[in-house]
């Protein structure tokens, strides 16, 4: 059933997906407070501004819909990126670990690496509804790629995996559940995934980082740059405060990024 609406919504001219987000992103300040007040209360803290909120909003709600616009018709990341197929194609003769963060739909990203690069595993967070999980991951899948979720016995895969010099593709801006480091993001020592620290230490692949900008042509500019040495968590958020520096509005205001912080105040929320 889910993959029937995925394939509907995909066929759908994208202005009229563009539409469909400014509507949304208007109800969405009209009455849903919550991500309202969560992207305001980011933007303050970042920024000491709100006058992102609408284009935030209105980004969010774009990324979102793209989402089942690409699950449904995986070409469709065509209609969306300026890209650099030569870049990933020469990047692509040795095992990559590539890490991005939520700026744009993290599908797109994920999907367009996954069509132009050979043996790619993507670590990801499954859906609690498991026949909307089970749609989503065959989604996915769909373009190659091989996806391994966050839980243990799906995690030691992915690890064994990485062992045998597969690719490998995270999104690791993401508060973790229990275990991770504190480190400095935006001024505050958040809770932070240290998994990358951990497999960038292995040296065993390439260390790369991709994220996107809004394009010039095209929806998304697809941006990536080569580390060539080891990173620790701060190493990984200065390049993630960067990355959202160069286009804050593109960045998922309405997640809860500061909910565990050290110190005496938990939050900012």
């Amino acid at each position: 059933m889910f993959l029937i609406l995925f394939k509907i919504f995909s066929s759908l001219p994208y202005w009229i997906v563009q539409s469909a987000a400014h509507l949304i992103a208007f109800m969405t300040r009209l009455f849903s407070l919550r991500i309202l007040k969560t992207s305001r209360d980011n933007l303050i803290h970042c920024f000491n501004t709100e006058s992102l909120l609408k284009k935030s909003i209105y980004e969010t709600t774009l990324s979102s819909l793209e989402f089942p616009y690409v699950w449904g018709r995986p070409d469709n990341i065509n209609k969306l990126i300026e890209g650099n197929q030569n870049a990933l194609i020469a990047l692509d003769r040795k095992p990559m670990l590539i890490f991005t963060l939520h700026m744009g739909c993290v599908d797109v990203m994920l999907f367009y690496l996954a069509l132009n690069l050979k043996s790619l595993n993507i670590l990801y967070t499954p859906a609690k509804n498991i026949s909307l999980n089970k749609a989503v991951k065959s989604a996915r899948e769909s373009t190659g790629a091989k996806m391994f979720s966050i839980l243990p016995k799906e995690f030691n895969k992915m690890f064994k995996s990485f062992k045998k010099g597969n690719h490998i593709a995270i999104a690791s801006d993401l508060v973790p559940h229990k275990k991770g480091k504190y480190s400095t993001f935006f001024n505050k020592q958040c809770l932070c995934l240290d998994l990358i620290e951990k497999l960038s230490k292995k040296n065993t692949h390439q260390l790369v980082f991709v994220y996107f900008t809004l394009g010039k042509t095209k929806r998304y500019k697809f941006n990536y740059k080569t580390l060539d040495r080891p990173i620790n968590v701060d190493d990984m958020n200065s390049l993630f405060e960067t990355a959202i520096k160069e286009c804050p509005e593109l960045y998922g205001w309405e997640y809860k990024k500061f909910r565990k912080l050290s110190g005496q105040k938990k939050n900012i929320y």
